[in-house]
């Protein structure tokens, strides 16, 4: 997804600002938060990689620790799910609000609108970039809380008897909650993606490995599961002017 471009304040209007028809203080403080939005999208970013980056490294579990609940595996992996599904969430919706802001400040710079018309939706969405920041450092501590669970859930593995891991892999596989489906079926979708795309295709015509090629192993997606909207998320999206 592109970023979204932040166009500086241009001689023009510097020459309406001169003039009293644009107020620069509230031109900056719309500025500083669409800089503050860009700030967050960058976070939003770096957490949805390692998030992404910890549900493939655990879909890649033994089958036994998956199967057996004594290892509490599925609800770690839930919760690494339902974090990469908020940042991707999160991501969407804040470029939506800045889109938003983004079209107000230009209709107003162009003096198609006045700060009064505009003034409470502007501060409304402005709040919603600040607000932001606690769900990041959040959702940050949940990853790294996640991967030093899924650690200890590995060693508790590594140390159990031969004899508990053979049983453990013959155990019926566990219904998976919604938010575990979705994000597996997507990676799954993705990774099948690539097999099929031009330069994979060709990978495999000339017998090189093609990264992305398979599914991940031991991926838990059950069948006929459709992945969860990233809607209702509680997140509050940019009201259109009326």
């Amino acid at each position: 997804m592109k970023h979204i471009k932040f166009p500086l304040i241009s001689a023009v209007l510097i020459l309406l600002i001169a003039c009293n028809r644009i107020d620069n203080a509230f031109v900056e403080q719309i500025q500083a938060g669409l800089n503050k939005a860009q700030e967050n999208k960058t976070a939003f970013e770096s957490g949805l990689q390692a998030s992404t980056a910890l549900f493939e490294k655990m879909s890649q579990a033994p089958d036994g620790v998956k199967n057996n609940p004594k290892f509490g595996f599925i609800d770690i992996y839930s919760r690494v799910a339902m974090v990469q599904q908020g940042y991707s969430s999160m991501i969407a919706s804040q470029d939506e609000m800045a889109a938003r802001v983004q079209t107000l400040l230009d209709e107003y710079t162009d003096g198609k609108t006045k700060k009064d018309s505009i003034n409470q939706e502007i501060t409304g969405i402005l709040a919603n970039f600040d607000g932001y920041q606690s769900r990041i450092e959040r959702m940050s501590s949940m990853i790294e809380e996640a991967e030093k669970g899924f650690g200890q859930v590995m060693t508790a593995w590594e140390a159990a008897p031969e004899a508990e891991k053979t049983a453990s892999a013959a155990m019926p596989a566990p219904a998976l909650p919604d938010v575990v489906a979705g994000s597996a079926a997507r990676m799954q979708s993705a990774a099948q993606g690539m097999s099929t795309s031009p330069a994979a295709t060709n990978g495999a015509k000339s017998g090189e490995a093609t990264s992305g090629s398979t599914a991940p192993g031991g991926a838990l997606t059950p069948s006929g599961t459709t992945p969860p909207s990233s809607t209702g998320t509680g997140l509050q999206t940019a009201p259109k002017k009326q």
